[in-house]
């Protein structure tokens, strides 16, 4: 479930809330005004890397998780306009931290 608001959030462009579902490791090194002030620059520039309007419609779907002991892996993709966006990568997972009784 954590994994899934942070989606949300991230879909939001609420940076602040997604900060919110990270590890407490990733927390302690990126303070939440540096993250949000990261994903937004991040978001931006990914937005203009693929040509698209500032305002386009760019969302993450959660698509798996994986787990093994107490790390997982979280699969999803990205996609602009409704349509997946592939940039031709093998593995997209990303390690999650299991804690506080959620991934």
């Amino acid at each position: 479930k954590r994994a899934s608001r942070f989606f949300g959030a991230f879909n939001d462009g609420n940076w602040l809330r997604a900060h919110n579902y990270l590890s407490p490791r990733s927390k302690e090194l990126c303070p939440s005004g540096q993250f949000a002030l990261t994903m937004g620059a991040a978001t931006t520039f990914l937005k203009t890397f693929m040509g698209v309007d500032e305002n386009a419609d760019l969302s993450f779907e959660l698509t798996g998780v994986a787990v093994e002991g107490d790390v997982g892996a979280v699969d999803g993709t990205l996609h602009l306009g409704g349509e997946i966006v592939d940039f031709g990568e093998e593995d997209t997972a990303e390690s999650w931290i299991f804690f506080d009784s959620e991934w």
